[in-house]
């Protein structure tokens, strides 16, 4: 018996010795390039009223966040304008270099809470990835906070 299973299990090997491995193929992911806009197009905006006990009807305060396009927005450099009321503010937005090369996009999303928002990018694959959160505190000031980290 222990020589007819010796002899099947090197048959078995011999004929399989010349069978070539399958390769399993992985679907690849189709990344989508973006190009930015020319200097100073919105690229996104995410905009929320203010409401307020005796909120005036004639005014109407927003917090509001935009994202332009930058002469060297093509290297992920952008100009960020936060405004809450009447307070406005205007810092630049590094997103991190990409190891294939690709040019982000930068995307605002709503946040979880009231006057908050959260901005990412998109790598060209439709997959919103959060890299800050941006709200109205509890002194009404405006904060951003970086949330993530991407390094490769």
């Amino acid at each position: 018996m222990n020589r007819i299973f010796l002899l099947l299990t090197i048959t078995l090997g011999m004929l399989s010795c010349g069978n070539k491995a399958t390769e399993i193929k992985q679907p690849k992911v189709i990344l989508k390039a973006w190009n930015p806009p020319p200097a100073g197009t919105v690229v996104d905006e995410y905009k929320e009223r203010i409401i307020q006990d005796g909120l005036d009807k004639v005014n109407e305060f927003y917090f509001k966040v935009t994202i332009k396009a930058t002469d060297s927005s093509k290297l992920g450099y952008y100009a960020l304008e936060l405004e809450k009321g009447e307070n406005k503010n205007e810092t630049d937005l590094a997103l991190p270099k990409w190891p294939d090369g690709s040019t982000l996009k930068p995307i605002l999303k709503k946040g979880d809470k009231q006057y908050e928002c959260l901005l990412g990018f998109d790598i060209g694959d439709g997959i919103f990835k959060e890299f800050y959160k941006i709200k109205v505190d509890e002194k009404g000031s405006i904060v951003m906070k970086q949330t993530m980290g991407y390094y490769h």
